[in-house]
């Protein structure tokens, strides 16, 4: 599934993902590395690509509990 929404900041696009109790994992894309870099670690989920994507499949569904690790939120 694919979400798009429109944003005119990196803040604003930041406060639109993390806009949902399900972070389970995103991808930034952009051409300037660095901006995706801060981008990325801003964003609360439990795995984030940039510029690229990883396609997971599994069977096990997902549950909405959330643990914090080394200052990341991790959704299992």
């Amino acid at each position: 599934m694919l979400v798009a929404l429109p944003f005119r900041t990196a803040k604003e696009a930041v406060a639109l993902a993390n806009n949902t109790c399900y972070g389970l994992a995103g991808s930034v894309w952009t051409e300037n590395v660095s901006l995706a870099m801060e981008v990325a670690l801003l964003i609360k989920a439990g795995a984030i690509w940039v510029s690229r994507i990883v396609i997971m499949v599994s069977s096990s569904g997902y549950y909405h509990q959330q643990y914090e690790v080394a200052n990341r939120l991790l959704v299992i």
